[in-house]
């Protein structure tokens, strides 16, 4: 678990067949491939299909917590 104490750090959720996480650079090509599924894309109204992975890794950039909401 992160130290809710160190500035830009976000908690997260771990199970045994389950961990929650902020998304991060390096999960860019897995989340394309997912997001730009034709069955999953109309979902998520960024995603095209199929959705390059420099979208996703533009979305991820953007969307990064800056000890701020």
């Amino acid at each position: 678990m992160v130290d809710l104490n160190t500035p830009g750090a976000l908690p997260y959720l771990a199970h045994a067949r389950l961990r929650m996480r902020p998304l991060d650079s390096s999960d860019a090509p897995e989340f394309a491939r997912i997001a730009g599924d034709p069955r999953v894309a109309p979902m998520i109204f960024i995603a095209t299909t199929p959705w390059p992975v420099a979208e996703a890794e533009a979305v991820i950039a953007r969307d990064q917590y800056r000890d701020r909401l």
